[in-house]
């Protein structure tokens, strides 16, 4: 008997399977391929992205920014305490001591250089600056610059390293919130801020314009 080849229908049927498993490999790699550009595209974008950095002069809707020439320093405030308005301390006129025309029970300031002590009850305005002693712990200092005395406790120093605070200072048999900043003014060496009735104000907010104070250079 005479031995028969493929027929021609046989190797047309041979010749497709082949070429379709071909295009189906091919299909399945190039999406691989893609998957993988992707994934590898996606990893550089997110290494190369650059950080966003805040910005410290940016103020938060709601707030304010104030500037004081004569104490050399800057900080932000809530909008709804009003305007920062200059107000007398004991009569002598040489303290820069302010207030909030909607906010009691909170000022800010310091004595000028030539203030004289007469006797009087105390004031959370009185200190005049802070410096760490040899014994490695905060001091209050003088007009002068000299040590007065230890701050004592509850008062750290705040992120900005410009002040000391303590959010429940035992004034009078009171609570209140005092914090004692430096500054580079030749006029005021320091300033302070006081909260003698702290229901008027949330610590946490205190805390925050306490944190933004700034020195003004220059």
């Amino acid at each position: 008997m005479k031995q028969q080849g493929f027929s021609p229908i046989w190797f047309l049927v041979l010749i497709l399977v082949i070429g379709l498993g071909g295009g189906a490999w091919w299909y399945i790699s190039q999406e691989d391929d893609t998957d993988s550009s992707d994934a590898t595209t996606e990893q550089i974008s997110t290494e190369i992205e650059e950080p966003v950095v805040a910005d410290n002069n940016t103020v938060p809707d709601g707030w304010r920014l104030y500037q004081n020439e004569v104490l050399r320093v800057q900080f932000i405030y809530p909008e709804q305490w009003g305007e920062v308005i200059e107000t007398d301390f004991d009569g002598q006129g040489k303290t820069e001591h302010y207030g909030f025309t909607n906010l009691d029970s909170f000022s800010f300031g310091g004595h000028r250089i030539d203030y004289e002590f007469l006797p009087r009850s105390g004031s959370l305005i009185d200190t005049s600056g802070f410096r760490m002693s040899q014994q490695e712990e905060y001091v209050y200092t003088d007009l002068s610059g000299n040590d007065t005395g230890p701050v004592g406790d509850g008062y750290t120093l705040t992120d900005n390293g410009n002040c000391l605070i303590n959010t429940d200072v035992d004034f009078f048999g009171d609570s209140a919130y005092h914090a004692v900043c430096n500054t580079v003014s030749e006029v005021v060496p320091g300033f302070n801020f006081a909260v003698y009735d702290t229901a008027v104000v949330e610590e946490a907010v205190f805390v925050e314009v306490v944190e933004s104070v700034e020195v003004l250079e220059g």
